[in-house]
């Protein structure tokens, strides 16, 4: 009898444990729109509202080289499964920030996951906002300057 039932025991503990293992996912983000090779993108990924509204301390970032004229490919791994915001912006003076004239109006290329239209606003976490479900899901971002909005 124990020899039948240790294999069932060994394979209902595997099929267990493989899925455990799948509770975080890989974001595929793909920036276009870049027009210059000067300065970096930088790119945060936000998990709250509070965090998005601030434009700090994402739970996920990268900081890119600029490339005239090509996408950009990046990964975010290891992610927990929930909802996330994703804001990108091309730092073309490479001063670590996003640059703005006297009215507070950005300079400089920025984006959101959803692409929302953001002209005299910034975007709410609602509106960038996207569902983590998959072990793989894939967004793209277009950069894009104020007056293009």
């Amino acid at each position: 009898m124990y020899l039948f039932v240790a294999p069932i025991l060994f394979c209902t503990f595997v099929i267990n444990n493989s899925s455990l293992e799948k509770d975080t996912a890989t974001l595929n983000v793909q920036i276009n729109n870049c027009r210059s090779s000067k300065g970096k993108v930088l790119i945060a990924v936000y998990n709250s509202k509070a965090l998005f509204d601030e434009m700090e301390d994402g739970v996920a970032g990268k900081i890119m080289p600029a490339r005239k004229k090509e996408d950009i490919h990046l990964h975010f791994k290891d992610l927990a499964y929930g909802t996330y915001a994703v804001a990108a912006y091309h730092d073309l003076n490479d001063n670590g920030r996003l640059d703005k004239n006297l009215l507070g109006i950005p300079t400089e290329p920025y984006g959101f996951s959803n692409n929302p239209t953001v002209k005299w606003e910034p975007p709410t976490y609602d509106d960038a906002l996207f569902n983590l479900k998959q072990e793989s899901e894939s967004l793209q971002i277009t950069l894009k300057y104020w007056k293009e909005y």
